[in-house]
């Protein structure tokens, strides 16, 4: 009977691990900077927070070409500020 039991139970944590696995909690990782990395959801909140800024200073064609220079450039300016902080 406590045979059965611990097979019970083993099956339960393992049904319960299989639904908690396969769930998607991935983060992207868009840069590695030495032992620190940048994710996807660190760059994306960083261009939402610059393009506010923008949007506050700017407007039309300008605005419009400013938030293109940014996505081009943010992820350098994300690693050396990263590399700024290791220093």
């Amino acid at each position: 009977m406590k045979r059965a039991n611990k097979i019970i139970g083993v099956f339960l944590v393992l049904i319960a691990a299989t639904g908690i696995l396969g769930q998607d909690l991935v983060e992207a990782i868009v840069a590695v900077v030495n032992d620190d990395i940048i994710t996807l959801s660190q760059y994306k909140q960083e261009f939402v927070s610059r393009v506010r800024m923008l949007r506050a200073q700017l407007q039309g064609e300008e605005l419009s070409q400013q938030q293109e220079i940014l996505k081009e450039n943010l992820l350098e300016s994300l690693i050396t500020d990263l590399l700024l902080l290791q220093g």
